[in-house]
């Protein structure tokens, strides 16, 4: 007589591959991509996601460069942190998203938090055991700063750490906030009445926020006068050279190499 075998397991390995081609599928959609034949076969031990500011990234140059898929701050982020893990135990992926800063901006950060959303959580699909750290400038901050009020428990799990840099809904005072130099920054950001400002309620341990004495974005003001004058300094762009509180280097490498870098 021949022997039945149940198809209860060819069932249970449909689903798994059927979800794991979503989670690939999802990945590209994102504008990220993932290598390798398979998306479990691209599995390293950590996940960058970077998300650039206004008229940076994927939307606004060629896929030629990290300065060009991140912006130039959030690449040296990624820099520094591969740097410390070892780029054979990182997965990095640069969210693609309209990043405009025009008229559509509430579309554009609103696209960004859906793109953003949709990365990891397809990456909690595709890599279960992979950890994932996110950083993001300027608007792209605010795009970080909205997903993570987003996640579920379950998934702000996955996420062990978050940089943020030039937060235009940056709340003065609160626990992730830091001010460079500290104590110097008085105001909440720019746009503080466009999304939830409590998202760091959840994250006090696990984000910086970090903000330029004078930086127009994140420090806010209700005199024109004075937000000429945070215009003139330029204090926005220089995450790159402003040291971080307490630190001898400057804060983008400070929050790649040590805040991120030192997450387990």
């Amino acid at each position: 007589m021949a022997t039945v075998t149940s198809p209860a397991p060819r069932r249970r390995f449909t689903r798994l591959a059927v979800a794991t081609a979503l989670a690939a599928t999802t990945l590209v959609a994102a504008g990220v991509g993932i290598s390798g034949s398979t998306a479990q076969a691209a599995c390293r031990a950590w996940a960058f996601v970077g998300v650039p500011g206004s008229n940076q990234g994927l939307a606004h140059k060629p896929n030629t460069s990290d300065t060009n898929r991140y912006g130039a701050e959030v690449a040296r982020v990624k820099s520094y942190f591969v740097s410390r893990k070892g780029s054979a135990n990182v997965s990095a992926y640069a969210i693609k998203y309209p990043a405009k800063l025009d008229a559509s901006y509430g579309s554009s950060v609103n696209s960004g938090v859906t793109t953003t959303y949709n990365t990891i959580r397809a990456i909690r699909v595709s890599c279960p055991s992979q950890k994932i750290v996110i950083s993001g400038f300027s608007q792209g901050a605010h795009v970080v700063a909205l997903t993570l009020g987003k996640l579920s428990t379950a998934d702000a799990a996955y996420v062990k750490r978050a940089a943020l840099m030039g937060n235009p809904i940056y709340k003065d005072g609160a626990t992730p906030s830091v001010e460079a130099p500290s104590g110097s920054v008085t105001r909440n950001g720019l746009l503080n009445f466009f999304g939830n400002m409590n998202w760091q309620s959840r994250w006090n341990s696990k984000a910086r926020d970090v903000c330029i004495n004078n930086d127009i974005v994140c420090e806010g003001s209700s005199s024109v006068a004075s937000l000429a004058l945070k215009y003139l300094v330029g204090a926005h762009g220089t995450y790159r050279s402003t040291k971080y509180p307490g630190q001898s280097v400057d804060i983008a490498r400070y929050l790649g190499y040590n805040w991120l870098g030192g997450a387990g």
